[in-house]
């Protein structure tokens, strides 16, 4: 299963002392916002710097429900670019380490930056789940109200391969809180709907915020899934699944 954003008021108070010996009063000063994020024709791929060595590290929050059990749990994550291989069409393959405590790898994913946009390929360790096609996480070029859908195959929330419908909007440039600072990105929103071939579904709606030069700062997913399991007599019976996770970038290196 694929693993919010708090609000971050930075004011500063400003003393000044006024002539013949009067103090001014203190003038809250407006938090500075980022710089919009623009990104010239030909520069998206800097949404996603693939460059061995890249690293990102984030505080990963999540909340299960299964059934009426609701568990909460706070964790960091570091992804970390290991490989990358140069495409004929110019643009870069990737492989992506996903681990956490700095030496325990959960995951390893295949990521490409094309023309098109970005893409993920294949996730799993020691056997590979692979998307066909890939499944695009964000489409070039990069325009406000964007939409594009995919219809195909893939690594499921459910655990299994299997069918895998959805639908991806860009919503905008939008100012986003990470643990350190506030960065403008664009905001790609996804909605999904999954089913395997033991007749259990899922359905997410995922939010990515992309900044140039730094890449994912932020993720959110929402799932609701219907899995299939067996009761205590071996009978097959449905379970109620909810699950959100949210990424905050804490910080890349370099």
């Amino acid at each position: 299963m694929k693993k919010t954003l708090p609000l971050l008021i930075l004011a500063a108070l400003v003393v000044g002392c006024g002539q013949n010996g009067q103090s001014g009063q203190y003038v809250p000063q407006e938090p500075k916002q980022p710089q919009a994020v623009e990104v010239a024709a030909g520069q998206e791929a800097t949404l996603f710097p693939l460059q061995v060595g890249n690293r990102w590290r984030y505080r990963m929050d999540s909340v299960t429900m299964i059934g009426s059990e609701r568990k909460k749990d706070s964790e960091e994550i570091t992804m970390e670019v290991k490989s990358v291989e140069d495409l004929p069409d110019g643009g870069k393959r990737a492989v992506v380490e996903m681990s956490k405590n700095d030496d325990v790898v959960t995951d390893r994913q295949v990521w490409e930056v094309t023309k098109e946009g970005i893409a993920q390929i294949s996730i799993g360790i020691d056997t590979k789940s692979t998307y066909s096609p890939p499944q695009f996480a964000l489409k070039f070029p990069i325009e406000k109200d964007k939409e594009w859908e995919y219809k195909g195959t893939g690594p499921t929330p459910l655990g299994k391969v299997g069918s895998i419908v959805s639908k991806g909007k860009v919503t905008g440039p939008t100012n986003v809180d990470t643990e350190n600072q506030s960065l403008s990105a664009y905001q790609c929103d996804v909605s999904s709907t999954y089913s395997v071939d033991n007749g259990a579904t899922a359905r997410d709606e995922v939010q990515m915020f992309w900044s140039p030069n730094v890449g994912l700062v932020r993720y959110r997913q929402t799932l609701l899934a219907i899995a299939k399991a067996k009761d205590a007599g071996g009978a097959s019976q449905d379970v109620g699944i909810g699950n959100q996770v949210v990424m905050t970038l804490i910080e890349k290196k370099p």
